[in-house]
């Protein structure tokens, strides 16, 4: 079982060590890599060298591999694509929308005012 690395392991990577790291290893960085806090390190210097790897090497590949997962998504599928009239009269897109009341079908919110 390999070991789960930390943003502290991968700052004292060498360059040819941290462009070998796997997209899976950078999205499981993505906390220490937004929330990196330069003040825990030992020193100014070091502060410095660390923040500069985050922010010039770390940061801007994770924000690519976000924006090509976003982009990679597709968008949901209504199941009524035209959209359906209930009898309450508010219009629905999806199946889970629909409520049956005594009335016949609601939305949930003219369901919950009903409910009052």
């Amino acid at each position: 079982m390999t070991e789960r690395l930390t943003i502290n392991s991968v700052v004292e990577m060498d360059q040819a060590q941290r462009d070998a790291l796997t997209d899976a290893q950078i999205m499981d960085l993505a906390y220490g890599i937004d929330y990196y806090d330069p003040w825990m390190s030992n020193g100014a210097q070091e502060a410095k060298r660390q923040t500069q790897i985050i922010d010039n090497e770390l940061a801007p590949r994770l924000a690519a591999i976000k924006a090509a997962r976003a982009q990679a998504r597709t968008p949901r599928k209504h199941d009524y694509p035209n959209g359906r009239t209930l009898d309450c009269g508010c219009t629905i897109y999806d199946t889970h929308e629909v409520m049956s009341t005594q009335n016949g079908t609601s939305c949930a919110d003219c369901y919950d005012q009903m409910s009052y």
